[in-house]
């Protein structure tokens, strides 16, 4: 228990959770957010005013890692009155991932885990100023009851003259890290059967070869990243993986680099009795194959930027016109993407995303939030519902346990329906609006649902008409992913759609009910309603 003056101003009721190397970690509660954090509270203390600016610049730097679903967020940062800084994150649920490695997970399994790291890790190196970890490590990383992976723990404040970290140590980081991930030891490992564990992933001896040297041939994350995916992709893996964040689809070195195969080594084994010398006699021949094959050079993007129409102030515009394929693309321009997972396709037309509520895995899942939900925002889709037989979820956006915000057709109720729990834990308090409007099968509906901050009031609309609002007085911020065609509620997924869903949208702000009017009229032309015209 910390108290006193190294108590950071406005955190109480702290409980130490783990020391570590650098700081102690606690929950506590932030009384100004009215919610639960994680504080760590760094072992050493600043000295002057030089040690104090720069780590003013870490806190704000830090606090720009927002909105990647792979990295915990950090909220506040400063420094006690004794000297010691600190940092307060958001409150992660989930197991560590050195305890997930001691249960044995599938190969597959870890394969995705360590690329969705290498994904979040390239998407923070391409930040201005750059976020770099500095120690990836399986104790810096909480996996989620939802299988994502969160890093935690970014770079501990260091005193002057300390060696900064480098992209290239992140990248190392983390290629040590899968394949312990992939073999159960530690590089170099065992020899012979952990160059078969390897070798069991086209491409990825190769790539190993390639980061795990005394010189390595690939020092940015983006490449590895994008390598990772190649080696997936060359399994047939079952399950796709995410698309990968924005910000790394344009590596600064070649994707992928090929060596003449007489120099490349047998394996794990050939590799720990090559010589410092032999590396070096490597790096030309390296470098030549960038040049002979500059067609490898670029990743191509997903998604274009731009599109026809105009989604105005929009922060997420899924069209969803691309009718072929896994993902569904965001031309906001925020590249907030989505993939459509197993169970998930496209309309007979093509242009519109097609969920059948049997199919336990069917839904498409953005790469971040697409609001606050402790702020005023608004989300909006057409929907076609395929029937009446259960409750299905049409957007939501999930927290630890809870959804901050869940837009649903209600079996119950026989009608759409906007849910807001009051707290991110089992079974909240929630509050809701209710439609009047009766839903039916097969008709496409405009559905809007909007929270106001000022009136503190949740609203639901259909084909642009309010229809209902409620007093929602206490709100707070769920940062995963944007969710459609399916909910996260009591730390579980249910309540998948059935039907289609198409040109979702979300704003940062409580759209009028004229400005949402005009925007379901405008749809129109391509969702007509049924020939009876009810």
């Amino acid at each position: 228990m910390v108290a006193g003056i190294d108590t950071p101003a406005g955190y109480t009721r702290l409980d130490r959770v783990r020391t570590g190397a650098d700081a102690d970690v606690y929950q506590a509660w932030d009384e100004r957010a009215g919610r639960w954090a994680m504080l760590r509270l760094f072992h050493r203390f600043v000295a002057g005013r030089a040690e104090e600016a720069a780590f003013a610049t870490h806190v704000a730097a830090s606090l720009g890692l927002v909105g990647n679903a792979s990295i915990v967020p950090v909220r506040a940062g400063g420094i006690t009155a004794t000297g010691r800084p600190w940092l307060a994150l958001d409150r992660a649920e989930g197991r560590l991932l050195s305890e997930v490695l001691r249960d044995g997970p599938p190969p597959a399994e870890a394969l995705r885990l360590v690329t969705l790291l290498a994904d979040a890790l390239a998407w923070a190196h391409s930040l201005r100023p750059p976020m770099l970890h500095g120690r990836i490590r399986a104790e810096h990383v909480i996996v989620s009851p939802a299988g994502i992976p969160m890093i935690t723990d970014f770079s501990a404040p260091r005193p002057p003259g300390a060696p900064v970290p480098r992209p290239s140590g992140d990248v190392t980081d983390l290629a040590a890290l899968l394949f312990h991930a992939l073999t159960g030891n530690s590089w170099p490992g065992r020899g012979e059967p952990d160059d078969r564990a390897i070798a069991a992933w086209p491409g990825l001896t190769g790539l190993l070869d390639e980061v795990l040297t005394p010189v390595p041939a690939i020092d940015s994350m983006a490449v590895f990243a994008a390598r990772l995916r190649q080696v997936w992709h060359a399994a047939d893996a079952a399950d796709p993986l995410p698309a990968a964040p924005p910000g790394e689809i344009t590596p600064a070195a070649p994707a992928e680099m090929h060596e003449p195969e007489m120099h490349r080594p047998e394996g794990y084994a050939g590799k720990r009795h090559l010589s410092m010398l032999a590396l070096v006699a490597l790096l030309p021949l390296g470098y030549g194959a960038v040049q002979l094959f500059p067609d490898k050079a670029v990743v191509p993007p997903l998604c274009a930027t731009t599109a026809d129409g105009d989604a105005g102030s929009a922060v997420l515009w899924w069209p969803a016109d691309e009718g072929t394929g896994t993902t569904v693309c965001d031309f906001s321009g925020s590249g907030n993407r989505a993939t459509l997972s197993t169970g998930a396709g496209w309309s007979s037309a093509g242009a519109a995303m097609r969920f059948t509520a049997e199919a336990a895995g069917g839904h498409a899942s953005g790469l971040a939030p697409a609001v606050r939900t402790d702020g005023s925002f608004t989300v909006m889709a057409w929907v076609n519902l395929g029937d009446t037989d259960g409750t299905h979820g049409v957007l939501s956006q999930p927290g630890t346990v809870s959804s901050g915000f869940i837009l649903k057709y209600e079996r119950a109720s026989d009608s759409w329906r906007l849910t807001m729990p009051q707290t991110d834990s089992r079974s909240p308090v929630v509050d809701g609006a209710t439609s009047t409007t009766r839903p039916r099968i097969d008709t496409w509906t405009h559905l809007a649902a909007s929270f106001d901050t000022a009136t503190r009031k949740v609203t639901i609309f259909v084909d642009g008409v309010a229809e209902d609002s409620a007093d929602h007085p206490v709100s707070w911020n769920a940062t995963g992913p944007v969710q459609a065609g399916r909910t996260w509620y009591d730390g579980a997924w249910s309540e998948r759609f059935h039907g289609a869903i198409d040109d979702v949208r979300a704003y940062r702000a409580a759209l009028p009910e004229a400005g949402i009017a005009e925007i379901a009229a405008s749809g129109r032309d391509e969702h007509p309603a049924p020939a009876d015209g009810h």
